[in-house]
């Protein structure tokens, strides 16, 4: 599964924590209850091994003289589903 499929819905898409659960509760990526993910977090479940590899060409992407990190860009107050859904889709992560 892709991080984008993962990630299919608004509904899937959280910010300042990897994962939560049901409850909201900050969870484990690979937790059978979590529902919700990050951009990160999304990348670590889809892709644990390769992990690194996906965020540095994710950062190569965004201009890593833009952001300090791909969590900090997720987690950006004016940051949209739309805009971390479309980041995915158009890198085929």
């Amino acid at each position: 599964m892709k991080a984008y499929e993962l990630l299919d819905s608004e509904s899937k898409w959280t910010q300042r924590v990897f994962a939560r659960d049901n409850t909201g509760s900050c969870t484990f990526v690979n937790d059978p209850k979590a529902i919700q993910w990050c951009l990160a977090g999304a990348i670590e479940k889809c892709y644990h091994r390769l992990h690194t590899e996906i965020v540095d060409q994710l950062w190569k992407t965004l201009g890593s003289n833009l952001h300090r990190s791909i969590t900090e860009w997720n987690d950006a107050n004016d940051r949209t589903y739309e805009e971390v859904y479309e980041l995915l889709k158009a890198n085929d992560i």
